[in-house]
């Protein structure tokens, strides 16, 4: 039976993100101190038979990935495999090293050791690449009000891996609501979606979030303010503000094409007002 050695010393970094991300993770032989397992394959190994090399290169659908992944394996030489969970672990307590993983596959994150995930310059690298990556930070750091609204500015549904007593805090909310208006979407079933304050500040930083907020809809000023952030936030106002020419201008200066969702019987009328409006420096400052 063949036997394939993987010396993790002879392959370039690209190869340990490529088999973070097809789900390969090195197992230790026993010699040494091990790294961390594979948080799903903790059965996997760089030190594999022919058989299941073939089977786990089988079950991959890019014939592109499948040829990368072998050469990488059968280029790893003769050295011994007892050689490899040392340099891995070098490799694992490197910071430099982490910070490159991050960059080149943001999901790396959560394979970091706990030294590097409370690490506060690695976990503010790793949530701007990916807001999602706040799950996997240390606890103090989603209590951390700046690292959190990194986080959500990158990815609202970050707001769900916020410490609970960020999420009972106005304040911070507003803060969240005025960075990335869509966190409103992930936090049904509060209080929040009931204070006008925070509902402004949302639809003022993502239009859309107006589809959520039913009570709202029928609020000129907050469907004005989707509006302006996006013309396409007409369509979830009330039928009575979409025959306002007032709105529908505000909706239809954002993006002409919004003017699908104004009442027919005022979409000329809107065309009209503003080309009029449009048509001069003192009748533009009216728009």
């Amino acid at each position: 039976m063949v036997v394939y050695a993987l010396d993790v010393s002879r392959i370039p970094h690209f190869f340990f993100n490529l088999c973070e991300w097809m789900e390969v993770w090195p197992e230790h032989d026993g010699s040494s101190s091990p790294p961390p397992p594979h948080p799903k394959r903790s059965n996997s190994s760089f030190v594999t038979t022919s058989t299941s090399m073939s089977a786990m290169i089988r079950s991959k659908e890019s014939c592109f990935l499948r040829a990368l992944l072998l050469l990488a394996m059968l280029c790893g030489g003769t050295a011994r495999a007892s050689s490899a969970p040392s340099n891995w672990r070098e490799l694992q307590n490197n910071r430099t090293y982490a910070m490159e993983r991050v960059a080149a596959n943001p999901r790396s994150f959560k394979l970091l050791t706990a030294e590097f995930r409370d690490d506060r310059e690695i976990v503010e690298y790793a949530v701007r690449k990916s807001g999602s990556n706040l799950q996997f930070a240390e606890d103090r750091w989603r209590k951390n009000v700046d690292i959190v609204l990194l986080a959500i500015a990158t990815d609202a549904s970050a707001i769900r891996f916020a410490a609970p007593s960020l999420r009972d805090n106005r304040t911070f909310i507003l803060g969240a609501a005025t960075i990335n208006g869509a966190v409103l979407n992930k936090l049904r079933n509060t209080p929040w979606l009931k204070d006008r304050s925070i509902v402004l500040a949302a639809v003022g930083s993502y239009g859309h979030a107006l589809e959520q907020l039913k009570r709202f809809q029928d609020d000129e000023e907050i469907v004005r303010a989707a509006a302006t952030q996006n013309g396409f936030a007409l369509q979830y106002a009330s039928p009575r503000l979409k025959r306002q020419l007032e709105v529908c201008l505000v909706a239809y200066r954002q993006n002409r094409d919004a003017l699908k969702h104004c009442d027919k019987s005022i979409r000329e009328a809107t065309e009209r007002e503003f080309a009029r409006r449009n048509a001069s420096p003192r009748s533009r400052e009216e728009l």
